[in-house]
């Protein structure tokens, strides 16, 4: 269990404190199922026993209706544990993604700035075969980081007809107003057509917004929830079985969002720019 938290830590995939919220709301619903519920069944029963004095039954009745009112309560309590879990873990996916996106620009931008030397001032047919090489894997990065953001937008617009999440919806409308989509193309043009200067001040102003947007959701994961006092500690193996599912969900949003990515590569090939 050490190691897993330690790789969960060190990846920076699931927030301990969220998965710490899973469990605990797993373990109350555990315990709702093995034991409370069937404590009002139980009193129930015994309400009837046909060897019951009036008092008695009226009792075992009592003790019956104020278990299920503990119940319903101890539910209702797990049932907001999961659903702030949730929400922290759905942010944070995003943020996670937004980040990612925001690094590529920034590791583009920092690129270019290294090989301004041999790249301001010439025409692309006057680079050096290397540096040729190089800019046209460039954008060919730019385009595969382009992808990935539209595909952030549509799953963030999904989102919030669900969720109705003001944070998430104020990202979704700041990209969608910002013209991050022709923004993020007009910087693959400007590297193929070797416009290195303005390729990366293009690149490096989306890294700056795409970690701003990344920010404001990495904010609405961390707000409110303060952990509550009392209260037994989830058991070691509740915690690991959430810690594992969670990676999990993790790892199947990144496979989603690679072969994402090889699709519309796919579709970028089939489907070739038309020269004017």
């Amino acid at each position: 269990m050490e190691q897993l938290l330690k790789d969960a830590a060190r990846n920076g995939e699931i927030d301990k404190k969220t998965m710490q919220k899973m469990a605990e709301a797993l373990k109350s619903l555990q315990e709702l199922s093995a034991k409370d519920i069937p404590k009002v069944e139980q009193k129930l029963g015994e309400s009837g026993e046909p060897s019951n004095t009036p008092e008695k039954s009226d009792s075992d009745l009592r003790e019956a209706v104020e278990q299920q009112r503990e119940n319903v309560e101890k539910m209702r309590e797990a049932i907001e544990k999961a659903n702030e879990a949730n929400r922290k873990f759905e942010a944070g996916a995003f943020v996670n993604r937004l980040k990612k996106a925001a690094s590529e620009e920034g590791g583009i931008a920092s690129a270019l700035k290294q090989s301004f030397e041999n790249l301001l001032g010439l025409a692309k047919s006057s680079l050096h075969a290397a540096e040729s090489r190089r800019l046209a894997e460039t954008a060919r990065q730019q385009a595969v980081t382009a992808a990935d953001i539209r595909w952030i937008q549509e799953d963030l617009g999904n989102y919030i007809v669900r969720s109705e999440n003001p944070a998430f919806k104020t990202v979704y409308e700041g990209m969608r107003d910002s013209g991050i989509d022709i923004g993020l193309d007009d910087v693959r043009a400007k590297l193929e057509t070797n416009h290195s200067f303005q390729a990366a001040e293009g690149a490096n102003q989306w890294s700056e917004k795409l970690n701003e947007w990344a920010k404001l959701l990495s904010d609405e994961a961390n707000k409110g929830g303060g952990g509550g006092g009392g209260g037994q500690s989830p058991e070691d193996e509740d915690f690991e079985f959430m810690l594992r599912v969670m990676k999990m969900v993790q790892q199947e949003i990144d496979l989603r969002g690679r072969t994402r990515t090889l699709e519309q590569l796919r579709r970028d090939f089939q489907n070739p720019p038309v020269e004017p």
